[in-house]
């Protein structure tokens, strides 16, 4: 590469740092930086079409800009589909261990729920965490998926982890 090339070359990437724009203020400051004259920072602009120049290295740098936040996204997906399973394995380890069997075979949780709003808390931070989780793997869910869940009231036990679960401790 000649000297005048890499002047050129110099030229366009002061021209790029200053916007890339085409304006009489961009032409002026390349060429006093560079010390010459502002026709020949417009013949180099046109000859190396500087234009074209621009536009590939704006593309090129919104291509890097959107790989990199692509995979700052599948990052942040990854560990929310994390969080999302682990919250999932302890209220499914808490409902699991409270299921009892009734008289009549059906499955019933042990329980304490005081008022319709525990219950509803308690069955809609399972749902919550359900339908998120779906909805980060890209499955939908359906009404049916989701089983009515019975709440006996049956030991002060049952009551303290019913309250910690409200409360978002467990």
């Amino acid at each position: 590469m000649s000297s005048e090339d890499l002047r050129i070359k110099e030229a366009f990437e002061y021209f790029i740092s200053l916007g890339g724009k085409p304006t009489n203020e961009n032409v002026s400051k390349v060429s006093d930086k560079f010390s010459i004259s502002d026709r020949t920072v417009w013949r180099w602009y046109k000859r190396f079409n500087w234009k074209a120049q621009v536009d590939i290295r704006n593309q090129e740098i919104a291509k890097k800009l959107q790989e990199k936040t692509d995979t700052n996204i599948i990052y942040e997906k990854a560990k929310l589909v994390k969080q999302t399973q682990d919250n999932l394995k302890i209220l499914q380890g808490v409902i699991s261990t409270s299921i009892v069997r009734g008289a009549d075979g059906k499955a019933k949780l042990k329980f304490s729920v005081e008022t319709i709003e525990d219950l509803v808390r308690i069955l809609g931070v399972h749902d919550k965490q359900v339908r998120l989780l779906m909805d980060l793997l890209g499955a939908g869910i359906t009404s049916g998926a989701i089983e009515e869940i019975k709440i006996v009231v049956q030991t002060e036990k049952g009551k303290e982890l019913t309250e910690k679960l409200i409360k978002g401790d467990i």
